[in-house]
Formats: structure tokens, sequence, C-alpha cells
């Protein structure tokens, strides 16, 4: 018998009846609170050796290097050692040749990126679906690059990096940040029959209608607690009068003490080419792999918090690997700095700063704080993982370490860094700055001018030799213009000798004049660039198309150089992007930066992370030309004489809508408000194209679609009909079909009134040639005379036959002569 055909022994009546669906049964109503303290589990002390390993060693492999760098931004910075070569007090000048050209170029760069905006970076998705949200990603990065991250300044420090060291480092992260605040409020006393506590009572609950919990926190009701969602907690105290208020208790002071959010999105944190500390030989920052062979193992950050930031931190759960006992036992002989601070200490040294010193207060001394970003096995499989470590230095304590996707997630997992690099030099990451460029050149013409400066002063105030047994007593005499000194016999006891080198000096100053030309050539910074006409070439810039060719032969190193840095700064609005789609609040409204249309909205809502969620690439437009306002301003000019011609206007090339933009954009790079001086040729002038794929997509993501029809009204109804008859509208909701009727709905209006709009056009051109309105210059055509009795001999336009009677040519002439 099988097992189906066996009878079921009858059921139990003290067991209770198995549920319909154990797993809810099991489960309690409400999950209680459940908060991850670790990320992973790790040897503290292993990884902390290893992080100093790796830190003390990647510092020894470049001492070199930053010494050079040292010496190197000195020279930048005009600041010369002592010199008592050839004589103490000769000639030892500072010149200001690598300031001003290394200022040049981050002015040029800078000016590049704040010109572009609001577009610097365009958001090109990488799929069809997402090309709605291509204007909304674009606009959200802006605000949130320049005006919650302070773009201007970071992007500033950055090229300063990128010219003087030849490379930049950016870390884009995500930051909460709480602080508390103190807010006033003043309330009248309570009437007298009103008990005094539930009044005050009263005024705590009406201020917190949404609190779970208010309870007094001292028997006279003066200190009260208000418990809020998100165990957020608020304490209101009151008082009857201020400490300075002798007017007597005329009114109730509240102080309403409470934690606010003053920073909630993504940060650029810029650091210093000593900072980040790589192994030597890597080529890019990132995670090392066959698509990236020359990716670093681990990328090393370091910053200086104080005592009382570390202390915060781990008060506030962040820092949850570091001990009490621990964060107890930093003394303060672990708040001095490492001996690794060369470049500190030696800039202090030639700006005349004094050394570090110990604090008075133990919690504003500083630590030296690890940052690694580092493969490493963590569940013992043999396979490394991407983690992040942080480390404090001096007493080897981890603070925190967790996966790298977990911190920084991304659609493609990468470090959160972006570099550029000036001027590559092979496959490594530090490239040619502008200031080694330049040192070579700058170290010869200084030791030139010293030279030519000390030869001034020897035959301006010469050296003089006079006879021991002479008049002159053997001792240092200064002389001053007009002095006069008594010896006994002038011609024989004093003799000046001459040391005049004219041919010397003339050499000299023409090996400064090649040197200085030299690094002209280098930099591609000369008189042309910086505004001047050079010496001998004014003939060849009297026209403003040698001026433009010369601009174009000279762009060609700057044009790359800009493109570098727009590569290295793409890589910072892709990190943003990646922890927008992780983080970015609900409801998120910014306001739209730049030169506004009249009827567009300058405010902004971003609903849900779905809106911008997707892949994207970051495109610019920038170049040497159309980041320069001159070049810009004298290239919308010409585009304007050859689109605003007659031909160009009599073939179509350019329409009214078009008109309107380029006026618009020739007054903003002019640097006008060009709303106050053009008007839109018809209401939707303004608006930007869209094409039906664009509409389309819009709709699918419930977006009522904006704008002009790309390809013309009617080609645009075509692909919407043709669309309405594919399987894909199926699958629209009722409001995207509703929103679509009403986008055609509109469509049609628009069509209509094309349609009108040339119906009027050609009715008028028909009066216009019924009125006889087509001469040249609007004047009636002229025909001639009808001949009584029948048509005219010829139409408006055409000549009479010469040789007929009436003609008055040659023909009736000849007739005359042979009667």
């Amino acid at each position: 018998m099988s097992m189906i055909d066996e009878p079921m022994a009858p059921a139990d009546p003290t067991r209770e009846p198995m549920p319909e669906n154990p797993i809810e049964a099991a489960m309690p109503e409400v999950p209680r609170p459940r908060r991850r303290l670790r990320s992973v589990t790790i040897d503290r002390t292993k990884v902390a050796e290893r992080v100093v390993k790796f830190y003390q060693d990647d510092l020894e492999s470049r001492s070199e290097d930053r010494q050079r760098r040292i010496q190197r931004y000195a020279k930048f910075r005009m600041w010369t050692e002592e010199k008592n070569w050839p004589w103490v007090g000769s000639s030892n000048m500072g010149l200001p040749d690598m300031l001003e050209k290394s200022l040049r170029v981050q002015d040029t760069l800078h000016n590049a990126v704040m010109a572009s905006r609001p577009g610097v970076f365009n958001a090109k998705a990488a799929s069809d679906a997402n090309k709605g949200k291509e204007d909304v990603v674009t606009k959200l990065l802006d605000y949130q690059v320049f005006v919650e991250a302070n773009g201007e300044k970071q992007i500033g420090t950055l090229i300063d990096s990128y010219v003087n060291d030849g490379c930049f480092t950016a870390l884009t992260t995500w930051v909460k940040e709480r602080r508390d605040v103190c807010e006033r409020m003043e309330y009248p006393l309570p009437p007298e029959n009103e008990d005094f506590f539930q009044y005050l009572n009263g005024i705590v609950q009406n201020e917190f209608p949404q609190a779970l919990d208010i309870y007094p926190d001292d028997e006279e009701g003066w200190e009260w607690c208000v418990e809020l969602e998100n165990d957020e907690k608020v304490r209101v105290s009151f008082y009857t009068e201020e400490d300075d208020n002798d007017a007597g208790e005329s009114t109730i002071l509240a102080v309403i003490k409470k934690a606010v959010v003053t920073h909630d999105g993504p940060v650029i944190i810029p650091f210093d080419y000593d900072d980040v500390i790589t192994p030597p030989g890597v080529s890019n920052l990132q995670i090392p792999g066959p698509a990236n062979p020359g990716g670093s193992p681990h990328v090393i950050l370091r910053s200086y918090p104080t005592l009382d930031e570390i202390r915060h931190l781990a008060a506030a759960g962040y820092y949850d690997l570091i001990t009490p006992e621990e964060l107890e036992a930093l003394k303060p002989e672990m708040l001095k700095p490492s001996n690794d601070h060369v470049k500190k200490e030696a800039l202090d040294k030639l700006q005349g700063q004094s050394q570090w010193k110990m604090p008075h207060d133990n919690a504003h001394g500083t630590l030296t704080r690890l940052m690694v970003f580092d493969r490493y096995d963590l569940d013992g499989d043999g396979l490394a993982e991407d983690v992040v470590f942080w480390v404090l230095e001096e007493p080897r304590i981890v603070l925190r370490a967790r996966h790298l996707t977990e911190v920084f997630p991304a659609k493609v997992p990468r470090r959160p860094l972006a570099e550029a690099t000036f001027i590559p030099a092979g496959d490594r990451r530090e490239g040619v700055s502008l200031l080694e460029m330049q040192e070579g050149v700058h170290d010869v013409q200084k030791m030139l001018f010293d030279i030519t400066v000390d030869s001034g002063t020897l035959g301006a105030m010469p050296i003089f030799f006079y006879r021991m047994s002479g008049a002159v007593k053997p001792e240092n005499l200064q002389l001053f213009p007009g002095m006069g000194v008594p010896v006994g016999d002038p011609g024989r006891d004093v003799m000046f000798p001459n040391i005049t080198n004219t041919n010397g000096l003339s050499m000299l100053l023409n090996l400064i004049t090649m040197a200085g030309n030299w690094g002209d050539r280098a930099t591609v910074i000369g008189d042309f660039q910086l505004g001047r006409v050079p010496t001998g070439k004014s003939s060849a810039l009297r026209t403003t198309g040698a001026v433009s060719m010369l601009q174009a032969q000279g762009d060609a190193r700057p044009e790359r150089i800009l493109r570098r840095l727009f590569n290295g700064l793409g890589q910072i609005y892709a990190n943003i992007h990646d922890l927008n789609c992780a983080f970015l609040p609900r409801g998120k409204q910014f306001r739209i930066s730049g030169v506004k249309r009249p009827d567009e909205d300058p405010y902004l809502t971003v609903e849900g992370r779905e809106k911008i969620d997707g892949i994207y690439e970051f495109e610019f437009e920038a170049n040497a030309f159309n980041t320069s306002k001159a070049m810009l301003q004298q290239s919308l000019m010409q585009y304007a004489q050859m689109l605003l011609s007659p031909i160009g206007i009599q073939s179509g090339l350019v329409k009214p809508d078009g008109m309107y933009t380029l006026m618009r954009d020739l007054g903003k790079a002019l640097g006008l408000s060009p709303d106050k001086y053009v008007t839109a040729p018809n209401p939707e002038a303004s608006l930007p194209l869209i094409s039906a794929e664009d509409a389309i997509t819009q709709i699918l993501e419930s977006i009522m679609p904006y704008g002009r029809p790309q390809e013309g009204t009617q080609a645009h109804i075509e692909k919407l009909a043709q669309f309405y008859q594919d399987d894909a509208f199926g699958q629209l909701d009722e409001k995207q079909v509703q929103m679509f009727g009403e986008y055609i709905r509109q469509l049609g209006e628009r069509l209509q009134q094309e349609q009108m709009q040339a119906m009027m056009a050609q009715a008028a051109a028909q009066f216009q040639q019924q009125m006889g309105g087509g001469g040249p210059g609007g004047a009636p055509t002229q025909n001639a005379p009808q001949a009584p009795g029948g048509p005219p001999p010829v139409s408006g336009g055409e000549l009479m036959d010469e040789s007929l009677p009436t003609a008055g040519g040659g023909g009736q002439d000849m007739q005359m002569a042979a009667e």
C-alpha cells in the first residue's frame, strides 16, 4: 500500500490548530528596532599596523620629490633664501615670472568653468528610457556643486593644485551634519486664574503638535523635554526675565534647544598633493584590475581633525570601532603632529610664521587621520574586497571600517575620487606642472638678473685701492654722494679702477630677453595672450581674421589643458550623481541657476530618486573660444552677420525663433540681461526643442512634455500617431493616457495656428500681386500703354522691337533715311 492510500490518523483534540501562515504568526506585530553597529569584523590591531606601514613606506619613497616641490613652490611665492655671495647684501631678487604665468592660467581655467554655467556639464542618458530625466539631472547637479558644495571656491582650489602641482585630487562624499541651536521665543504671562504649570504645558504642546511625548524635567515645571520621531529630542527652558532685564516679570521667555540639519548633501573636499599617499608608479587612483592595470592597490587620504571632532563623531556612532577607554586614553603628547609635516614646517619658516605649539585646550589639539581605500580579505577566502578604513596614526587606532560600495554606492563600483593631470608624464599619475616647466628658465633668469644688478652696483659704487703708506688710514670707508675724503695726494694715494664692461652688460640683457622668450614658448603665454601687441607684430594684427588665426594657432595646448581639467571635473559630477541615487531626500527643492526665460519656473522639485535614477554621461561644450568672453562675443557677431543676411532669411535658414535665441545668447555674452531688450516673437519661442521620442519618454515617466516640436508639428504628430498604434501604448496607465491625449490636443491647436498663419501669409501675397506690388522695391510694375482697340504689343518688363516704326530705335531712323 502506498502512502497515499494509507488512512490518516485522527487529529489530536488537545493540540492547537496550525495557522494558515506560520511565518506571519511567528512575526511580532511591530518589529523591535535593530541598529547595525559594525559593518565588518576585522582584527583592529592588524589593520592599524598594515595601514601605518603602507603610510610610512609610501612617504619614504617620494621624499626627494616632496623636497623639490617645496623649493619650486618657494620660487612661485618669490621667497628667497639668504645669500652672501659674492658679498653680503648682493642682489637676491624674487622674480614674479612663475607667479604671473600661473595666475594667468588659473584665471583662464576658472573663468572657463564659471562662464559655462549653468550648463558646465550636460547629462546624457546612456539609455533611451532616461532621456526625459537629463534636464532635471543637469540642473540638480549644478545647484549641488555650486551652491550647496561651494563649488566656485572648491574648483578654484582644485585648479590651483592642477596648475602648480601637476594634478588635483578631490573626494566626493555625502554629509548630513547636525548642529545644536537655541531658539528664543517670548509669551505673555498667564491669566491670574490659570494654573502656571498647565499654561507652560499648553505652550509646549502648541509648539510641537506632532510630538510623541512631552514631560517636565524638573519639579517646578521650568524645564521640559519633547520626544519627536527618529529619536529626536528637544529641550524647552522657561524663564521670567533676562540676565540684563530690570523691567520686571512682564513676559515668559522660552529657549528651545534642538538639533537642526545644517547640511544634507554632497561635498567636494580637495586634497593637497602631499595629503594623497599612494604607492610609487601608479597611473590613477581607481581600483586595479584587468580593465585598469595602472590602478592603485591602496590610496591614503590624510587629514588633521581635532580631538573634539573625534569625540563628537564617536558619540554620534559614526566612529563605531573606537572604545570609550581608547578615547579617554588619548594623551596631550599624542596630539603633537608627526614628523611628516615637512612642507608645512618649511613653508611656515619661509613665510615667517612660528612653529607648532601645544594648544592650551586639549580638545583643540589635532591628530593625523588616515582614510584608506584598500583591497583587504575580510572573510578569509583568499580574495580581497574593496573596503575603506579610518585610522588614527599616532595611537594606531581603527575608528571605522566599511565596504566601499556601502559608504559610496555607485552603479559601477569605483572609488569616490576625481583627478586630472596638467601635462601627462607617461603612465604616472603625477604630471608635469606649470611651475616645473618654468623652473629651469626661472633659475637662469634669476642668475642673470642678479649678475646684472651686482654689475650695476659695482659700476655705481666701485671698489678702490689705496697706498698703505699714504695718507689714507687702513679702514673701511662708506662713500655717500657728494662726500669728500681728505688725503695728501689724491692722484697717487687712491685709485678707482674702471671695471665697467659694456659688452658684458649687453650680453646679459640679451640673455635675459632670450630666456623670457623661452619661458613664453614653453607656457604658450606671451604678449598676445596678456592683451598686448608683440613687439614688431602690429602690422600682422590689423584685421580681425589675422587675430582669430593667431588665436587659433596659440590655443592648441591650452585646449588640451582645458579638456583634461573638464574630464576631471566630470568625474566629480558622476560621483555626486551616484550619491544622489542613494541618498537624495524626497521632495528636494532647489532654485535653477543662470539666466532664466520669462515663462520658466525658477524652482524645481525632485519628488523622488526614481526621477533622476540611471546611468549618464556628462558632456561639456567648453573650448578655448567659447570660454573667452571676447572670443565668444566675436564668434556670435560673425555668426549673426551670416545668419541674418538677406540670403539666410530669404532661404529660410533662420526663422524668428532662431533670431530670438541668437539675440539672447549674444546679450548673455555681452554680460547683459537679454529679457530687458528682446521680446519673443511668439509665446513658445523661448521653449526648448523636444523630439517626439523625448515626449514619449517624458509621458512614460508621468511628466507632461514641455517644449517645441523639433521635427515640425506635423511630423511630430505623425510619430506620436505611430506610437499610438504600437503595442507599447497599451502599457500606459490611465493617468499617462490622459496626459498623452492632452498633449495631442495641444499639438492640434498648434498645428491649426500654423496653418492659419500660412493661409494668411498666402492671402497677403495674392493681395499684393493683385495690387501690382511685384515690381522692384515694392513699386507696381508699369506695363506698356494699350493701343486703342487691341492688346498692348508687349507686357510689363519686355522691350519693343526697335525695328518697328513706333519703337523709337535705330530701325525707324533707317526707314526715314531710305525715304
